[in-house]
């Protein structure tokens, strides 16, 4: 399956490089600015799979591949260097029922307030090419042979592995959706939703324990 990645300089650049060199038929291509809606329609259109490959966590950015890619029926995958974590997915087919910015959303609710998390993101966000820079060579190994995995698996199911190999340790997870976003297939009913559920439960362990 024809497969397009979108990279920066440093652990993207060579992301890129590794994936190539490991899957045939694989196109590179680097951004070098903030690209314009028409030209990521016109890069991603002849590929099946767009592999996003950056070096910092760029929120907008990322998100505006993600809305190119659904609006044309593709499939997305992020390796993204997070400081000592190295990000890959979600893997975000047409049917995954979640985005790019449902995955930030979760992260920060994961985190809560008391984080520099969003002041990061708001950071790389303006300066999407930023320091720091840098990358291990094994790291770059193992999140493409994941990477490869992840395209190879069910682009419906938005799967994240998040790496960290100064722990030597990797953690993977399904993304849940946010609801109503961009590729949520059905609207969950209000009874259904999480914080509906969790109500519940809370309420009814309060009753037990009364």
């Amino acid at each position: 399956m024809s497969v397009l990645v979108l990279h920066d300089d440093d652990f993207g650049a060579a992301v890129a490089a590794r994936l190539r060199s490991v899957r045939p038929g694989t196109v590179a291509h680097r951004l070098g600015g903030w690209p314009d809606l028409e030209s990521l329609d016109e890069l991603i259109t002849g590929y099946e799979q767009i592999l996003f490959a950056w070096s910092r966590p760029v929120r907008r950015l990322e998100s505006a591949v993600d809305s190119a890619v659904l609006r044309h029926g593709k499939t997305l995958l992020p390796v993204v260097a997070e400081g000592l974590t190295a990000r890959v997915g979600p893997l975000l087919g047409p049917r995954a029922g979640a985005t790019v910015d449902c995955y930030y959303r979760r992260r920060a609710q994961r985190m809560g307030a008391h984080t520099d998390l969003g002041l990061v993101h708001d950071h790389f966000d303006d300066h999407p090419a930023g320091e720091p820079a840098g990358y291990l060579g094994a790291t770059v190994a193992v999140v493409c042979g994941l990477a490869g995995r992840l395209l190879d698996g069910d682009p419906a199911e938005p799967r994240v592995v998040l790496v960290q190999p100064h722990l030597g340790e990797a953690t993977s997870s399904v993304l849940l959706g946010v609801h109503g976003n961009a590729r949520a297939r059905f609207p969950v009913p209000s009874e259904q939703r999480t914080f509906a559920r969790l109500r519940g439960i809370i309420l009814d362990a309060m009753e037990a324990t009364a």
